[in-house]
């Protein structure tokens, strides 16, 4: 690639993460960013069929323009198990579109809780692994939801510290001598030593774009992308443009998504990605008032697809694997768990040549054959991150 337009929109952002963006049922704990690119003299050619479907589709949903969020919440609860026959065809149509072109894209993929934690500074050098530490607090508090540590954080207590701390003490408190959450109390341990360390008074609440950008700057000279228009969606505070910006594209600009064909089809992946990821949240989610004692998997419902459904997880594996070698394609924080699992699902639905060789299993092995995947991978990038810090 040489000149290239890239496209861009996001999912579940936050302005200024504050505790009522924490409430909204809307909310999701990452920041989902995309960017769909391809060659200059492509564009008339891609617009053409983008605009085909499109037309095609808004008649279908009887809406003025096509939008992600036109799937609604309930379809993504199984993940494409439970989508109607309107939106598998539809999304089935899309990733068709993609795959016929020599299109690329772009995923980031930031955690906003430990988008702050990431933030603060220590009272003194901290010699433990951090990037792993703040892996651990902000899936324990994605999976648990502490209510008072994130009333602590949104309105900058002062009691945030012995808040967390008495969070993890009560948390192993409730875990006991569970044999699955020995390695976690481990861990809580760690955790303590770390939060004792901390100065909370250098965390922002003001989400910054930058890395989002950085991370694409990196996939561009990984492509050896010669010239590069940015093209992101319209938002008033211009503060995601002038993050771009500053990552090196002064070539960008926003345009409102009515008037850009580009936009719209980021929207359309960037929602399906994201929706795709928070249900996957939703069904692993832990009740903090219940103690368990087995993991929390995809459960079972998630793998009962039919025919269609089944090949729109193997078109969407077509376009995420056409880029698996690119190290930047994926451009993801610390806390990886959401959009590991993610791709292992999608992974998991093409190693099957075809629906019939994917009946011949029951439902119930499927659904731990892939959930076992999806921890394995999970732990791998758990030792990723452990070894990092030896090279530090």
């Amino acid at each position: 690639m040489k000149n290239c337009y890239f496209y861009f929109d996001e999912s579940f952002h936050t302005r200024t993460i504050t505790k009522q963006s924490l409430k909204d049922t809307n909310y999701f704990n990452s920041y989902v960013s995309t960017g769909l690119g391809f060659e200059k003299i492509n564009k008339h050619e891609i617009f053409k069929h983008y605009e085909k479907f499109e037309n095609k589709y808004k008649n279908l949903f009887t809406v003025e323009e096509l939008k992600s969020d036109i799937v609604k919440h309930k379809n993504y609860q199984y993940g494409l198990a439970s989508f109607n026959n309107n939106a598998t065809q539809m999304y089935s149509d899309f990733f068709e579109l993609l795959n016929q072109y020599n299109i690329i894209y772009y995923i980031s993929v930031i955690d906003k809780l430990e988008y702050l934690l990431s933030k603060c500074k220590f009272k003194a050098p901290c010699i433990l692994n951090t990037k792993a530490v703040i892996y651990s607090i902000t899936k324990a508090i994605n999976v648990y939801k502490p209510q008072n540590v994130i009333d602590d954080i949104m309105k900058k207590n002062n009691q945030l510290l012995n808040d967390l701390i008495d969070f993890f003490k009560n948390q192993m408190k409730i875990n006991g001598n569970i044999p699955l959450k020995e390695l976690e109390n481990n861990a809580m341990n760690e955790i303590i030593m770390f939060l004792n360390m901390i100065d909370t008074s250098s965390i922002t609440f003001e989400f910054n774009y930058l890395p989002t950008y950085i991370g694409l700057n990196l996939l561009t000279k990984e492509l050896n992308i010669k010239s590069i228009d940015l093209v992101i969606d319209k938002e008033g505070s211009n503060r995601v443009i002038r993050c771009a910006k500053k990552a090196g594209f002064l070539k960008s600009k926003q345009m409102d998504s009515r008037t850009s064909p580009g936009i719209r089809m980021s929207d359309l992946f960037c929602g399906f990605v994201s929706r795709m990821m928070r249900a996957v949240y939703e069904a692993t989610y832990n009740n903090p008032d219940i103690p368990y004692k087995e993991r929390h998997l995809l459960p079972e419902e998630w793998f009962d697809v039919n025919e269609k459904q089944f090949y729109l997880y193997k078109k969407t594996a077509r376009f995420i694997k056409k880029y698996m070698n690119l190290y930047y394609a994926s451009f993801v924080s610390i806390y990886f768990d959401l959009f590991v699992a993610f791709i292992e699902l999608i992974y998991y639905f093409d190693k099957f040549d075809n629906y019939v060789e994917y009946k011949e299993t029951i439902i119930k092995d499927h659904a731990e054959k892939c959930n076992n995947e999806i921890i394995l991978k999970v732990e791998f990038e758990i030792k990723r991150l452990e070894r990092e810090q030896e090279f530090i």
